[in-house]
């Protein structure tokens, strides 16, 4: 199942931002200042020196650096020491970046016991992202038995807290009666708020239930506007769908689908 939905969010949700943990010295900030706006060389200059002394937000700006190359070579292996320090000091956000490495084997041997363990650690500090790795090993019996109603738990965890992925895997389960019995309204539910947010998986199969007229209405009017969104992302399944409901519409319906789906697009702000 799981496999259909890439863990797409995993190779990119390195954190360093809202991260639990003692209070950020004023050195840090400016670092994680200059880490939103791209200056990475600065966000190693500003962080480097707290690392060294301890600081565990610092160690983990550090892990996420070497992760993504970012300022400094790609180095999954020092990557993995920064976090690994983060994580000791019960920093929620490294201990959940340490979990990612072991999860996809960066830097570390795959393990995925030890990315269930770590990210156990944060989940119990409330960490979304964390819960959502869990959620994934649940559903996928990866470090931990296959249980589906084990992974709809930690999802809603998540889901609560507003995480687009985790409102976009719950609707899944309950689209597909995992975990409990099928429930169209539920999956609609949580596809409309991650599709909200600009999840594109929320948004394809948002509007393929618009297709097939499950727990909504059949309209292909609201089936396409979801379905252009997801791929105007890249989603190659919104695509597919969005091409087939097309051919049941008249040119005119397709412009006003896509009109309305430009009012869900992100713009950019005025300078």
């Amino acid at each position: 199942m799981f496999a259909a939905r890439p863990v797409l969010a995993f190779a990119t949700i390195l954190t360093i931002l809202m991260v639990a943990g003692p209070v950020k010295s004023g050195q840090y900030e400016d670092g994680e200042a200059a880490y939103r706006v791209g200056d990475y060389a600065t966000a190693l200059m500003e962080w480097r020196p707290l690392a060294k002394h301890g600081d565990a937000n610092a160690e983990n700006g550090l892990g996420v650096l070497y992760a993504r190359g970012q300022g400094v070579p790609q180095d999954y292996a020092r990557a993995a020491r920064w976090f690994r320090r983060g994580a000791k000091q019960r920093l929620s956000a490294a201990q959940f970046n340490l979990g990612r490495l072991y999860f996809h084997g960066e830097g570390v041997t795959k393990d995925y016991t030890k990315a269930d363990h770590l990210y156990r650690l944060a989940a119990k500090q409330g960490y979304a992202r964390a819960e959502v790795g869990l959620g994934v090993l649940y559903a996928r019996g990866q470090g931990v038995p296959q249980d589906y109603a084990q992974a709809a738990r930690w999802f809603r965890l998540a889901a609560m807290q507003g995480n687009a992925l985790a409102q976009g895997y719950l609707g899944l389960l309950y689209e597909r009666g995992q975990g409990g019995p099928k429930d169209y309204l539920q999956a609609v539910h949580w596809f409309r708020l991650a599709a909200l947010q600009g999840d594109t998986d929320g948004q394809t199969f948002l509007g393929i239930l618009y297709v097939v007229g499950e727990g909504v209405p059949q309209d292909y009017a609201k089936a396409y506007t979801w379905l252009d969104l997801g791929a105007a992302g890249g989603n190659a399944l919104a695509t597919k769908y969005r091409d087939i409901v097309a051919a049941h519409m008249t040119r005119a319906q397709i412009a006003e689908a896509q009109q309305r789906a430009e009012r869900f697009r992100p713009h950019p702000a005025a300078p």
